[in-house]
């Protein structure tokens, strides 16, 4: 009985041991799971350069770097690294490779701080250019049962080596010839051109059209470098505390010079041009103009062949009143502050797809891809902007015009901060609800007002193509300036017909005894010899051309329109005079502009 008792026992144990066994087979090894994180799972901050500009063979020292890991999981840096490479020509270059050590890793909801300075970069084998920076990381998690094998790459900034500040901002550089100051531009385009102008009226003298066409080079930031360089330029040529009445802040729409010159108003640009070969260095600026400027802004960004054929071209777009503006109205006493530029919807160069960079429309930092090529704009855009195809874009859009539309936005917010920072308490939008093209008969308007108002008699009409033009000679001179687009593609009727109707129209008004046929015509740089042949056809007694070329180079004698000019002034009055005779001008008011909106409707001043 003792042995059976036993042998159940033993066959117990034997079935426990058998079921314990079974259970442990039955336990399956956790699985392994394969996991990829979501872009907005790790946040990389932009950060910039300690300075924006360096020279060749100086030390490049990156700000702050700060990596949040907004996922759920634990992740091992394997490596982490900086690339400094050059875009251009659809391509992308690195030509370093920078290791940062010491990191191991970020956990979930954690960030990871790489300090001011951490970084170098010796650039001692790199030219004169810019330079991306990006960042690249690869991960992996902290869990040995997930498989997370990726790799994380973000642009950081550019900076910039340029042993010389002439190409970073644009230059008006002048001289004084037999007492008459000369003033010539190099770089920037409508809106600096403006700014020349502008300065040669206020001193009584000549400039000349640019002395070099060339996109200016970028910089993180160029928006602040060049509203300081505009401020300057003004404070040195018409001192940092002169009284002025007026101010025009517009963008380089064509008959700009002509208008401010009749308010005896300088011109602060709403914009600047800035030459880059990337979105992301547009995007930087913006983002440096917003973060560290102070300075809300957005872009429109193209190609324009006249200046290159390898680089884009972007205006950077003010959203508010800069401090440096501010000061300027404060500075010279200014009570009155018109704003002009385009608003019309049609005409104008304005097809556009908004970069899907998280920004709203027109927000600061918005970038806007102009498309007025038509079914060419992308071969143009892919030929000089290298990521191009890297950009995400919304659909076509009509926009202002990239180069003298104006939006409310920008008037209302440049309002609201001079109305409570600055005396300037007079504010109106110029503009026109009909077409673009009405601006630019406000050049005539103005001038033939500032003719009535001061009892100068008419003499002659200066057709100015684009931006040419000498407002303060035309006055002096009783010259009547007829802005207009000198294009071959503009039908030539346009013109001719704004001459039988616009022009002549405004001379019944203002000085109903002149018949403007028999006014002689000057046909300004670069007129279309078909114009002045049908204006000869059409009974103009007197019409002649200047030569196309404007640059100011008395070395090879008087050739151009500005040398021209020059010399008529200084033959006909010493240099001293015409500066007393501008003095004794009156200029028009914000109410002359009214009363010439109230003869041609089409003009509208609208109070802010």
């Amino acid at each position: 009985m003792i042995y059976y008792k036993i042998f159940q026992l033993i066959i117990g144990l034997l079935l426990i041991a058998s079921v314990g066994c079974d259970e442990k087979e039955a336990v399956k090894p956790p699985e392994i799971e394969k996991i990829l994180l979501e872009e907005q799972e790790i946040v990389i901050n932009r950060t910039y350069t300690e300075k924006e500009v360096y020279q060749k063979n100086e030390i490049v020292k990156l700000s702050g770097i700060k990596i949040s890991n907004r996922s759920g999981e634990n992740i091992k840096i394997d490596s982490i690294w900086i690339e400094v490479g050059k875009a251009i020509y659809n391509s992308r270059f690195v030509l370093k490779s920078i290791p940062i050590d010491g990191y191991k890793s970020i956990d979930a909801g954690e960030e990871l701080n790489i300090p001011d300075n951490d970084v170098l970069i010796n650039m001692e084998d790199l030219n004169e250019r810019s330079y991306l920076v990006t960042l690249h990381m690869d991960i992996s998690s902290v869990d040995t049962n997930k498989i997370l094998e990726q790799h994380i790459e973000e642009y950081l900034t550019f900076f910039r080596i340029a042993n010389s500040e002439e190409r970073l901002t644009y230059q008006i550089n002048d001289e004084i010839k037999d007492g008459l100051p000369i003033y010539k531009l190099s770089g920037g385009l409508s809106a600096e051109y403006a700014v020349q102008k502008s300065i040669a009226s206020f001193n009584s003298g000549i400039s000349h059209s640019w002395q070099n066409i060339h996109p200016l080079l970028s910089t993180p930031n160029f928006l602040e470098r060049s509203i300081n360089k505009t401020v300057d330029l003004y404070n040195s040529a018409i001192g940092s505390t002169t009284k002025i009445n007026t101010v025009v802040i517009s963008t380089g729409i064509t008959p700009i010079s002509s208008i401010a010159h009749s308010l005896g108003a300088p011109i602060l640009p709403l914009h600047f041009l800035v030459g880059s070969h990337t979105v992301k260095e547009i995007q930087t600026i913006l983002d440096y103009a917003n973060e560290k400027s102070g300075i809300p802004a957005y872009a429109s960004y193209g190609h324009d062949y006249s200046l290159s054929t390898t680089k884009g071209v972007a205006w950077i777009k003010m959203l508010d009143l800069p401090a440096a503006y501010q000061k300027f109205l404060n500075d010279h006493q200014v009570e009155n502050v018109v704003f002009l530029g385009a608003t019309s919807a049609g005409g104008g160069e304005k097809a556009a797809r908004q970069v899907k960079n998280g920004k709203g429309d027109h927000e600061a930092g918005s970038i806007y891809l102009m498309y007025f090529a038509g079914d060419e704009a992308e071969s143009y855009l892919s030929q000089v902007i290298s990521d191009f195809d890297k950009n995400n874009l919304g659909p076509l859009v009509q926009i202002e015009d990239w180069e003298s539309g104006i939006i409310q936005k920008q008037v209302d917010n440049m309002t609201f901060a001079m109305k409570a920072n600055t005396a300037a308490s007079n504010v109106v939008l110029v503009t026109s609800s009909v077409s673009d093209i009405n601006l630019w008969n406000l050049a005539s308007f103005s001038t033939l007002k500032l003719f009535e108002k001061n009892n100068i008699s008419p003499k002659g009409i200066s057709l100015n193509p684009y931006l040419a033009g000498h407002p303060f000679y035309e006055s002096y001179f009783g010259i009547v300036p007829f802005t207009y687009f000198n294009h071959s593609g503009f039908p030539l009727s346009w013109h001719t017909d704004r001459i039988e109707g616009m022009l002549t129209d405004a001379f019944n008004i203002y000085f109903p005894e002149q018949n403007i046929k028999e006014m002689y015509v000057v046909a300004n740089t670069g007129t279309r010899y078909d114009f002045i042949a049908a204006l000869e056809d059409d009974g103009f007694v007197s019409v002649t051309s200047l030569p196309n070329e404007d640059v100011w180079n008395l070395n090879d004698g008087i050739e151009t329109p500005s040398e021209f000019r020059a010399a008529h002034f200084l033959s006909k009055t010493p240099a001293d005079e015409l500066r007393i005779w501008r003095e004794n001008l009156s200029f028009l008011t914000i109410q002359d502009l009214k009363d010439i909106q109230s003869k041609f409707p089409q003009i509208l001043v609208v109070d802010q």
